[in-house]
């Protein structure tokens, strides 16, 4: 990210950011970044990065790290500035600014695909977030444990209510995001039409928060995306049916049976089992950030909480799925880089509250 936003900065247009240097030269840019850093976006104290946190701490981190690399570089012949920037992992401009949340209604929906099925292969990150109609239905009976009430609940809900919107940020793995020929970086928002405020069962907390931060539902109906022709564009996009796609969520089970049920065409599994069966053939890896943090004690809540908890700005409006992904996507790569130490494969594949118990997949 800090390349990125680099490349695009008059004083360091001239550099050959991939180009071997020696130390020297890598120090002054150092200098000169932690310089620009200091006097960045004078109109706001914050500066929205993908590590997130205040101006003021970005710059005493800089310089921690400025200081740390200057040891290690000193013993070497040569080095790439890009490794450099990508070592020191902040940016000195107003990330906010850059930020494109692309609206994907349904008459251009295809044109938004083709941009994706183009990034998919470099940017295979990909974090979602989705908005629905709340939770309407708790349903009656024995159940073995937890874990299969939370599904039947899920099923219930899924199979009964609309998706209103979907969130997608894409980013690479360390953490760049795409700017598909733009001058700004790209996330995405899809407006569906479904659901019929007049005709449809909700949860009125859910539908009056929605409304609250912008979603305009009479706005969806008209011109929202055909959800038949969603799936069968997400179908074959490419960021399905691929291993080679990192999916990132935050307390996903509902995120998934709505695209589940998009894919399919089809009511959920009865049975977690078939569930679980399915995550693995259309998204088969996936990270869910609220299992992760039961392996990190400090950490609890939501996800605003949690990227509060870790200085994870937010760009864009709380409970709109666009702003929501790219919150999640920020705050995954604060959480792997600082309590798993860049690697989190070997908690993927679990949804927090199905199917696990003491932290293990039972199907």
């Amino acid at each position: 990210m800090a390349s990125q936003l680099l490349r695009r900065t008059p004083r360091f247009v001239d550099l050959e950011l991939s180009s071997p240097a020696k130390p020297e030269s890598c120090f002054q840019v150092l200098d000169l970044f932690i310089s620009d850093l200091s006097s960045a976006n004078p109109r706001s104290n914050r500066l929205p990065t993908h590590l997130g946190g205040n101006l003021n701490n970005n710059v005493v981190s800089a310089r921690s790290a400025s200081t740390n690399l200057r040891k290690t570089l000193s013993g070497l012949e040569s080095i790439s500035v890009f490794e450099v920037l990508c070592d020191l992992r902040v940016s000195f401009t107003d990330l906010g600014d850059s930020i494109q949340i692309r609206e994907v209604w349904n008459d251009n929906l295809e044109e938004e695909f083709a941009l994706i099925r183009e990034i998919v292969d470099q940017y295979n990150y990909v974090a979602m977030d989705t908005e629905f109609p709340g939770v309407v239905l708790r349903p009656v009976g024995n159940f073995k444990n937890i874990n299969d009430f939370n599904y039947q609940t899920l099923k219930d809900n899924v199979d009964m209510l609309k998706l209103i919107q979907l969130g997608l940020t894409f980013s690479d793995e360390n953490g760049n995001l795409p700017t598909c020929g733009t001058d700004n970086f790209c996330i995405w928002q899809f407006n569906f039409r479904e659901f019929n405020i007049s005709e449809d069962i909700f949860a009125s907390d859910s539908i009056e928060l929605l409304r609250q931060c912008g979603i305009d539902f009479k706005k969806n109906n008209e011109k929202g995306i055909d959800v038949n022709r969603f799936g069968e564009l997400l179908m074959s996009s490419g960021i399905v049916l691929n291993d080679s796609v990192h999916w990132v969520t935050f307390h996903s089970g509902y995120d998934f049976g709505y695209l589940l049920k998009l894919l399919t065409c089809r009511s959920l599994p009865d049975a977690q089992a078939g569930f679980f069966e399915l995550i693995k053939v259309y998204f088969p890896m996936v990270y869910d950030i609220k299992h992760l943090m039961k392996f990190c004690n400090s950490l609890h809540g939501g996800l605003n909480k949690l990227a509060e908890l870790l200085e994870v700005e937010r760009v864009g409006v709380c409970h709109q799925a666009g702003s929501d992904s790219l919150l999640t996507s920020c705050t995954f790569r604060k959480l792997r880089d600082t309590f798993f130490n860049g690697s989190t494969e070997k908690y993927a594949g679990v949804l927090y509250g199905l199917g696990v118990e003491n932290g293990q997949t039972t199907n």
